[in-house]
């Protein structure tokens, strides 16, 4: 099945118009999963940040002008905040959270622990994206995009690239062609183990996102599969017809 999402921000100082285009590939309906079932991807969902400005449409961070060698996951630091971070009205990031970058887009991941929310309203958002913007014209304004509509509670993160093994931590560091920050949600009573992956490839201008649900019970797990968005002012949501392609 195939999901569309679109939302527009117009920036009002600028005349801007900002875009974030996602299309997720995966099922909509409940099922369950038992414990012989292989883990499912589920999901496997580009996010793309698109400018816009007096009509013309651009790729995000086109000039990419701030080149960097390599796509890179890095943990923020007070050392490395100021140049790293993104900004925006919506950016919520803090030291711990990790960033993916390259020489397009960047993003955040909040550090995935059970006392990490973005704001007073936008609660539990560890393991989630909770900031996506261009390099070139930094406004974040997404609030968060939810992996399993907020079903998994991510406890652990690792780091990797171009294929290697994984790199575990509080303060993260790996570049290469691709890399990939996973978050894992450990499975719980009627809660099936919940994987996702963001990968960012050097050149891309959008971010790669995977999620991977798993059942280790002797019993089966009934789940409904969904992500969830928080994208608040300006944006507008809205599902079309029977096969459930949405926009925002």
């Amino acid at each position: 099945m195939l999901r569309s999402f679109t939302g527009e921000y117009t920036d009002p100082d600028r005349g801007d118009r900002f875009h974030l285009n996602l299309t997720c590939i995966g099922h909509n309906a409940a099922r369950e999963l038992s414990r012989s079932s292989p883990p499912r991807a589920l999901w496997s969902i580009p996010l793309t940040c698109n400018w816009t400005r007096n009509a013309l449409a651009l790729a995000a961070c086109l000039a990419g002008l701030g080149s960097l060698p390599a796509a890179e996951v890095v943990t923020l630091t007070a050392g490395n905040a100021a140049a790293v971070a993104p900004a925006g009205k919506e950016a919520d990031w803090i030291h711990g959270d990790h960033v993916l970058r390259n020489d397009r887009i960047v993003a955040v991941i909040a550090k995935p622990v059970a006392t990490r929310h973005a704001n007073m309203t936008v609660r539990n958002v560890g393991g989630c994206l909770i900031d996506l913007t261009s390099r070139e014209r930094q406004n974040d304004q997404l609030s968060c995009y939810y992996p399993a509509a907020g079903l998994a509670a991510f406890r652990t993160a690792t780091a990797s690239a171009d294929g290697g093994g994984p790199v575990a931590g509080d303060d993260l560091a790996v570049n290469g062609g691709r890399v990939r920050l996973e978050a894992v949600s450990a499975a719980a009573a009627a809660r099936p183990a919940i994987t996702v992956a963001y990968e960012l490839a050097d050149g891309d201008d959008f971010l790669t996102i995977t999620t991977t649900w798993s059942n280790p019970c002797e019993s089966a797990v009934p789940v409904s599969v969904a992500d969830r968005v928080r994208a608040d002012r300006t944006f507008a949501a809205a599902v079309a017809g029977d096969d459930y392609v949405a926009w925002w």
